[in-house]
């Protein structure tokens, strides 16, 4: 097999009978295909040659004396396509498998604790009800993005791919959204960390999602949350410096 890029070195080993042992020293050639190359002798039995580029298919390969009548075994020989290393592939991949472990952190956080049933078991206070019927209206704009998200993908308006992104980022806003309407019933200043320390502000942080700092901000949870296994302020070191503008008490210590 031989890779059909680049000219490469086909390796031939094998003996000739005891008749035809003064061929071995002969000028042989190398045919592959259509093409026929100097074979070198390298040692006894085994000749080097080297091949121009082709393209992928199966082909004839033998020694022979004048480029044309075998004088060894014929046999098939394959090129195929050569499959380039691409260094900023294979970033993009590893930075794409980043993410990917990042936003199922995030989405564990957001899913795997449910607190539906305690919001409707609890006798919450008025002044938590008004809250949340405060937070569901004016975040009710992300409820309403489902129907613009189904129209794009009508007659396929827009990209495969960019209508899979889309499907996942309003699934993962949406449950946000559940998710602090369920805190904000229930009372809850605090919020939970996964076992690498972090909350779900954090993981949103680090991923660039900078919608859901509009989101904690209106629900009156805090942004000021420490990473809980070193306690740096990690909001800080991670979200947009827009939104740190816009949201001072990110930096404060």
């Amino acid at each position: 097999m031989l890779i059909s890029e680049l000219h490469l070195q086909v390796l031939v080993t094998g003996f000739f009978h005891k008749d035809y042992m003064h061929l071995s020293k002969s000028n042989l050639l190398c045919v592959c295909g259509d093409v026929s190359v100097p074979a070198e002798i390298v040692e006894v039995g085994f000749y080097r040659c080297w091949v121009p580029p082709h393209s992928p298919g199966i082909v004839n390969l033998f020694l022979s004396l004048d480029g044309h009548k075998p004088i060894s075994q014929v046999v098939n020989f394959e090129y195929r396509t050569l499959v380039l290393h691409d260094p900023t592939a294979a970033m993009e991949e590893n930075s794409n498998w980043d993410e990917f472990r990042l936003q199922m952190r995030l989405s564990h956080l957001l899913f795997a604790k449910q607190l539906s049933l305690d919001v409707i078991s609890c006798k919450a206070s008025p002044n938590r009800l008004k809250e949340a019927r405060q937070f569901a209206l004016r975040t009710s704009f992300i409820s309403n993005s489902w129907q613009y998200l189904i129209k794009s993908t009508e007659g396929n308006q827009i990209p495969f791919s960019q209508a899979k992104d889309a499907l996942f980022a309003i699934a993962l806003k949406n449950r946000l959204r559940e998710w602090l309407l369920e805190r904000i019933v229930l009372g809850y200043k605090t919020t939970e960390y996964d076992s690498h320390g972090q909350s779900v502000i954090h993981l949103c942080a680090i991923l660039g999602y900078t919608w859901a700092v509009s989101l904690f901000s209106w629900s009156g949870l805090s942004l000021d949350f420490r990473d809980r296994l070193d306690g740096q302020l990690f909001i800080g070191l991670h979200i947009v410096e827009g939104i740190i503008h816009r949201h001072p008490t990110c930096l404060r210590c």
